[in-house]
């Protein structure tokens, strides 16, 4: 049986005191969901709105840790992108409204099976998120192409 994995590492950099805590807050209360009190759980909605919420009991939490000034997101077997694109969005909005956020992530197999990889990347601003997902482009360059030559041999 082969094993799927979805693979990112990136950072937050140049972390102020105060935006440093907000986002330790953030990621242990989504870390200890289940054990956090009413109060904490309702400040986690305010902050993260319920999309992220959801994002988080769908497919799990990030992997994460502070280093001096900055914050790593990481996932060795599953990184969780929907939830770190609703983490960096709310943090672009809160703290750093004319910056921008970026990473990449890798899909693999532990199996060599065709077409259980690829990977994408996304660009985060606090007004939107802009992505590529590369199965998705090969098939809309497959289309296209199989849309180009329909049209040459109706041509003829």
């Amino acid at each position: 049986m082969a094993n799927n994995y979805l693979q990112s590492s990136c950072t937050i950099p140049n972390l102020t005191e105060k935006e440093a805590a907000w986002l330790r807050r953030i990621l242990e209360a989504l870390d200890e969901r289940e054990d956090i009190d009413a109060r904490e759980e309702r400040w986690l909605l305010k902050e993260l709105g319920p999309e992220a919420i959801r994002h988080c009991e769908n497919a799990g939490n990030l992997g994460f840790s502070f280093e001096p000034k900055e914050l790593w997101l990481s996932g060795e077997e599953f990184f969780n992108v929907n939830l770190a694109i609703e983490v960096m969005q709310k943090f672009l909005q809160k703290f750093r409204p004319d910056s921008w956020l970026s990473f990449t992530y890798s899909e693999t197999c532990s199996s060599m099976r065709v077409g259980e990889f690829g990977g994408g990347g996304m660009f985060v601003t606090a007004e939107k998120v802009e992505w590529i997902n590369a199965s998705l482009w090969i098939r809309e360059r497959q289309k296209a192409f199989e849309v180009k030559k329909r049209t040459r041999k109706a041509k003829r």
